[in-house]
């Protein structure tokens, strides 16, 4: 079957195609997903978000939440345990948790409840024993727990919502993590509406840290809550109204999850990684400030510049977020990569900032999704390789960190020795090439 052909029947309304696009969707999908995935954002969650929805909803007694691209069920399962915890006499309340993707084969598995070991990696085993029944080699979720959730295929695109018809409306809660970034700018912004109209005014919509640009914002506000954006349908709300919360120092709930102790790679006075991110004919678009001291990442230096440029063009507003993740205000570095991605939507560079900004704060998994998405864009870029491959050595997976080095290694033994390798600036393609030897060996040791 030509391109063509295989494109037409895709089109086509006969049964082949959605047999097609079923397939399709379990290739392009990577389905990774675990219990209590981004522990900050459960946190926030625990601590913030579903305890202020409990006191609102408390005379209905009535809470919908939606976990949109909930891969093989860990995210929505999840949330039902908090609830648990939080309504500990949950008589009289009417609780959905719907679970939707696009991919077939991850609801089945969310619909069994059964989950290998792996799964767990971040929950307290505790936690796991007193929600999980252990049968032979895997763990069966709670009867309870499974009872709150429902699973439904859906795509995010295509199919239309909100609707009675499928349980999606009026909810009060929606999570749609590590999804946006596979959307180009308008698909991400006619999705946002979407959820905006789905939502209950003054309900949430959670997405993956920096997902969204702010001209995808209509109809919601931004809000900071410990130190997290998430953004609230707000009757009136301007795209983008940013409406700052403090800490409020509630207690947790009781929930044992497993917290990162990474340290910031760099201090917030220092540079993001992106530097000066001189490649495709980017300049400096405004003032620059006496140059910090060099931070290192791994064996690369980047060279630290605090730059203030005019926020005008893409690559102003790569400089504009390499400033702000200099100073540590990664909110506001977050949104400046999400318009410069949205300026050009080929460049894998706000990704890579991104990326480094994730990681910087403990998300490594939505790092990691950044630097898919960059190496996706351009398939040649070296530095995604590199920064994914770092990960995976610091995760200890040997077998992935090597493919992803062996690849860098590759595409720079067909550049020039003394050629320079965007972003970083000042190494060459030699000493990097050099370094990626050094890895290599080292994996071999220890793998």
């Amino acid at each position: 079957m030509t391109e063509r052909d295989y494109l037409k029947l895709l089109g086509s309304n006969v049964s082949a195609a959605m047999h097609e696009w079923n397939e399709l969707a379990s290739l392009l999908t990577t389905g990774e997903s675990y219990f209590f995935r981004d522990s900050g954002q459960f946190a926030l969650l625990r601590n913030r978000i579903l305890p202020e929805l409990v006191e609102r909803n408390r005379n209905l007694r009535r809470l919908r939440i939606w976990s949109a691209g909930c891969a093989s069920g860990e995210e929505p399962y999840s949330i039902s345990i908090l609830l648990n915890e939080l309504i500990r006499s949950g008589e009289g309340w009417r609780i959905l948790i719907l679970g939707s993707d696009i991919n077939r084969q991850a609801i089945h598995k969310a619909k069994n409840g059964l989950y290998t070991a792996w799964s767990f990696r971040q929950v307290e085993p505790a936690l796991r024993d007193t929600y999980f029944a252990l049968r032979k080699t895997n763990w069966e979720i709670d009867g309870k727990i499974r009872a709150r959730v429902n699973f439904t295929q859906c795509n995010l695109v295509s199919d239309p919502f909100p609707s009675r018809s499928n349980e999606m409306h009026d909810m009060d809660l929606i999570l749609c993590r590590n999804v946006f970034i596979y959307f180009d700018p308008e698909t991400v912004a006619r999705v946002v509406d979407k959820f905006t109209e789905t939502l209950n005014d003054g309900g949430y919509l959670l997405t993956g840290h920096g997902e969204l640009p702010r001209t995808a914002l209509k109809g919601l506000r931004t809000r900071l809550l410990d130190n997290q954006m998430i953004f609230q349908k707000v009757s009136g709300a301007g795209a983008g109204d940013l409406d700052s919360v403090e800490s409020s120092g509630v207690p947790e709930a009781g929930i044992s999850v497993r917290k990162s102790n990474e340290a910031f790679p760099f201090p917030k006075t220092k540079t993001a990684g992106i530097g000066r991110a001189a490649t495709r004919g980017i300049k400096p678009a405004g003032k620059t400030a006496d140059p910090v001291k060099p931070v290192s990442s791994g064996a690369v230096q980047k060279k630290a510049i605090v730059v203030v440029p005019e926020p005008e063009g893409f690559g102003a507003l790569l400089l504009m977020a390499g400033d702000f993740a200099n100073r540590g205000e990664y909110d506001r570095a977050v949104l400046s990569c999400r318009e410069a991605a949205a300026m050009d939507i080929g460049s894998p560079l706000p990704y890579l900032l991104l990326a480094q900004i994730a990681e910087s704060t403990g998300n490594n998994d939505d790092a990691k999704n950044y630097l898919k998405k960059a190496i996706y864009l351009d398939t040649d870029f070296a530095a995604a390789y590199i920064e994914l491959g770092k990960i995976y050595m610091n995760e200890k997976m040997g077998s992935r960190a090597a493919r992803m080095i062996s690849t860098a290694r590759e595409l720079l033994m067909g550049m020039q020795a003394d050629s320079a390798v965007s972003p970083y600036e000042g190494i060459t393609a030699g000493e990097l090439l050099g370094h990626m030897e050094e890895l290599l060996r080292s994996l071999d040791d220890k793998y």
